[in-house]
C-alpha cells in the first residue's frame, strides 16, 4: 500500500486485494503442504494491519523538508506533502490519515514540536486575554 494514499483509498485497495487472493485461490489449486504457508502469510499480514505502529516503523518515509526548515513564523510545511498550514493537525488526519503522535513517530519529530504557526497561536492567545477568556469568574 501506498503511504500517501487516503485512508478511504487504502481500504478500497485492501478490498479489491482480497478479491484478487480469493480469485487466485479458487482459480488455481493449492497443495496441502503450501496450505499452512499461505494461512501464516495471511495472518502475519492481518497482524500487522492490526497494529499501525509497526507498521509505521517498518517503512522509511523521506520528509519533504527538514524538522527546522518546517517551522516558520507564518506557516508549518507538512512533512508529507509539503504543503503549508496555519495548523496541521486536520491536515494530516484528514489528507495523510495520522494522528499527531503518529506524525510525529514517522518523522522523529520531537514531543514538543507544534502543531500550529507561531504567528497564528500569538495571534489567537490575545484574542483570548482581549475577551477575557481563561480569567476565574468575579464573584
Amino acid at each position: 500500500m501506498n503511504p500517501t494514499r487516503s485512508s478511504r483509498e487504502q481500504h478500497t485497495q485492501i478490498g479489491t486485494d482480497k478479491r484478487n487472493r480469493l480469485r487466485l485461490c479458487l482459480n488455481n489449486p493449492i497443495a496441502q503442504t503450501d496450505l499452512s504457508n499461505l494461512v501464516t502469510n495471511v495472518a502475519t499480514a492481518i497482524g500487522s494491519l492490526a497494529n499501525p505502529e509497526t507498521a509505521l516503523d517498518d517503512q522509511n518515509y523521506e520528509p519533504f523538508t527538514s524538522i527546522k526548515k518546517s517551522v516558520k513564523p507564518d506557516h508549518l510545511v507538512c512533512m508529507d506533502c509539503g504543503k503549508k498550514f496555519k495548523t496541521i493537525k486536520r491536515h494530516i488526519k484528514a489528507s495523510h490519515g495520522l494522528t499527531v503522535d503518529e506524525y510525529k513517530r514517522r518523522y522523529g519529530l520531537p514531543s514538543d514540536y507544534p502543531v500550529t504557526a507561531p504567528n497564528y497561536s500569538e495571534k489567537r492567545t490575545s484574542i483570548a486575554v482581549n475577551l477575557g477568556l481563561g480569567r476565574k469568574a468575579k464573584k
